[in-house]
């Protein structure tokens, strides 16, 4: 064990640094500083502090100084080690204390206690709660302070299971083509945020306000949004009234539909959410993989502490594919649930429709942020064989690259011998292509990069 005044380090834990030296000198410190000991990967600083750190396995020096210097460090710190700070304090938003290793943080010094029993499980984050106006008073306390919460979220869903609806209200005419179990968990998990004011709901495709509505009836004072443009699936052209009339007729005025294209909508969220962040957020929009990354991506910095993402219809590939590569760059975030059914709905019928309509429908994954690592690495199951993947860059590269669904639907019906199909097939692929021609004809045959007028060369700004 390495002994300073007011650390606690090894070589596997890094050390921990007590509020009360966060801002100023102590006895033993002529300046509030602190270094990496053996074996640490780096330091910490907040509010006032600093940290130098090397990692003993050559990691990149760091310093920083005085209040941002401190807090750009530790956002710095956070991104790049498993071990991140420590939450809690007197109410004033600042911790009791803050510190990172290679794994959790033990316990105090030995003089005050060392407690090694507490080092067991690494990667774990655990809350050190000392009093404030010295270094430590009576026992160390260690708690997981995000666990009591994910087994809510575990409650939750298992409930979900068991009963589906919390609420039904079927009979007043609330229905939609979300599974039945889809709709319970929002329900459930909407719940979970009732009280807590800076908060909201949040969801990617309205449709026709099934969701929306049930969040929002199920937490009335939880700020509740729907993003939907109403461009697919409305042929009718009657989804955002029925929404609208929807809203209305159950008194969700808790709730707000944002008439927008998903994306536009995410980068403008600082103006609509003010200031809340999301805690329960259900995507369900557009289902390919780089729409499905969008999403996530795009609201990473409007995620509550404790949110929860339920992402639906993860029976299709891409959708699984965008979550497990989106875990793999997050590990900050978990996959606590996945439920798939045989095929799509539309390729059901009867009882096994029936049966699936009950249940997740199209399929779910639901993910949590477990900034503490206390949940094991769990991903969705995806193909090896990544050659649809791969023929999306050879599409997108042809001239005419948006005829590509009227195309393969063309060549299924040659393939199989369907005439009937085929001269359908057909059809729709002239009318489609009499929409692109102005613009698809100026194009090479292939191999198109459109880089055309782009930079030949360009810098970004560099500080003075």
């Amino acid at each position: 064990m390495t002994e300073q005044p007011g650390i606690v380090a090894n070589d596997e834990t890094g050390f921990l640094l007590p509020r009360h030296l966060l801002g100023q000198a102590s006895p033993g410190h002529h300046q509030p500083e602190i270094r990496a000991v053996p074996g640490a990967r780096g330091g910490v600083g907040q509010l006032g502090a600093f940290a130098v750190g090397q990692g003993a396995g050559g990691g990149p020096p760091f310093r920083a100084d005085g209040v941002e210097g401190g807090l750009k460090f530790f956002r710095q710190a956070l991104q790049l080690f498993p071990v991140r700070a420590l939450a809690g304090g007197a109410g004033d938003g600042i911790p009791d204390a803050v510190g990172f290793g290679r794994r959790q943080v033990a316990g105090c010094s030995q003089q005050y206690g060392h407690r090694p029993s507490l080092n067991k499980r690494p990667g774990r984050l655990v809350k050190a709660i000392s009093r404030r106006d010295v270094l430590w008073h009576g026992p160390v306390v260690m708690v997981d302070s995000n666990l009591d919460f994910l087994k809510q979220v575990f409650q939750a869903l298992r409930e979900t299971e068991k009963d589906g609806l919390l609420t039904d209200r079927r009979d007043e005419g609330l229905t939609g083509i979300s599974g039945l179990k889809t709709v319970g968990a929002l329900q459930r998990l909407v719940g979970l945020f009732a009280g807590d004011p800076r908060a909201c709901y949040l969801e990617i495709g309205v449709f026709q306000g099934l969701t929306l509505v049930s969040a929002a009836l199920q937490a009335p004072g939880l700020a509740c949004f729907g993003i939907d443009n109403f461009a697919t699936l409305d042929p009718d052209e009657k989804n955002k009234e029925i929404t609208t009339e929807r809203l209305q007729r159950f008194g969700a005025a808790n709730a707000t539909l944002i008439d927008s294209d998903f994306e536009a909508a995410l980068a403008g969220l600082d103006a609509r959410l003010d200031g809340r962040k999301i805690a329960v957020y259900f995507i369900d929009g557009p289902h390919d993989y780089r729409s499905q990354m969008v999403c996530l991506l795009l609201a990473l910095g409007h995620l509550h502490d404790r949110c929860v993402i339920v992402i639906d219809d993860a029976n299709y590939a891409c959708v699984r594919q965008a979550t497990a590569d989106f875990l793999a760059g997050h590990p900050d975030f978990k996959m606590v649930f996945e439920a798939y059914s045989p095929a799509h709905p539309a390729n059901m019928e009867g009882a096994e429709l029936e049966r699936w309509e009950e249940g997740w429908l199209n399929g779910v994954n639901v993910l949590v942020r477990d900034a503490e690592g206390l949940l094991p690495d769990m991903v969705p199951p995806t193909e090896s064989d990544k050659t649809r993947h791969f023929n999306e860059w050879l599409v997108h590269r042809l001239r005419r690259a948006e005829l590509a669904p009227e195309a393969v639907a063309l060549a299924d019906a040659i393939c199989i011998g369907d005439m009937a199909a085929e001269e359908k097939a057909r059809k729709a692929l002239l009318e489609k292509y009499g929409i692109w021609r102005d613009v698809s004809d100026g194009r090479y045959r292939d191999r198109n990069t459109y880089s055309t007028g782009l930079t030949e060369g360009r810098f970004t700004n560099i500080p003075d």
